[in-house]
């Protein structure tokens, strides 16, 4: 009986297969170290308290939460890459520092963050009202479906909630008294 070679496509089967299996170890080990840093910054209790204290702040302050979010989100991005600008240059100048000096490098990242700056206060400009603009779409978008009745059952005056005049005249009939006509509802009064 003859037998054929192995392949050469057997062995790079091989090779490939040992390639990702040391990727994956890496990419798991390099999780896990995320992880553990993350849950050291960040431990899960504290993490659990502050999802319980932002929801609790977005269902008593929802127009207030959702203006706030739509600005970190307008204007969380341009921070967050100025402020990766500002570490690649502090890194670069660093790196040079070890050739012309410390004072040098101290000098060119305040001239860049300047230059930057510069560049991120228009920026931040545009995206605020960026942020603000599509906020109040939004709260006109939703006014109109509330209006509209398209919410779910929603009423026009929320739910729990009492209008100024419905407050006053529970307090009357609480007390005994008559409520007050007020030119409001007799102006309503004449329309109907």
């Amino acid at each position: 009986m003859v037998v054929a070679p192995p392949s050469p496509a057997a062995g790079a089967d091989h090779r490939s297969s040992s390639i990702l299996s040391a990727i994956r170890t890496v990419l798991l080990t390099l999780l896990t170290t995320l992880q553990s840093t993350f849950d050291t910054l960040l431990p899960p209790a504290r993490r659990t308290s502050l999802k319980a204290y932002f929801s609790n702040f977005s269902t008593h302050h929802p127009f207030l939460a959702t203006l706030l979010l739509c600005q970190l989100i307008f204007c969380g991005i341009p921070c967050l890459l100025f402020a990766l600008f500002t570490a690649s240059v502090f890194l670069f100048a660093l790196a040079t520092a070890l050739i012309a000096g410390v004072l040098c490098a101290l000098a060119f990242t305040g001239v860049c963050m300047g230059l930057a700056a510069l560049v991120l206060l228009p920026v931040l400009l545009v995206t605020m009202v960026m942020g603000v603009g599509v906020w109040c779409w939004g709260l006109g978008i939703w006014l109109v479906l509330r209006w509209l009745g398209w919410l779910g059952g929603q009423t026009g005056e929320g739910e729990g909630e009492d209008t100024e005049a419905e407050g006053w005249s529970r307090e009357f009939k609480e007390e005994g008294d008559q409520p007050m006509t007020t030119a409001v509802s007799m102006n309503n009064s004449k329309l109907g």
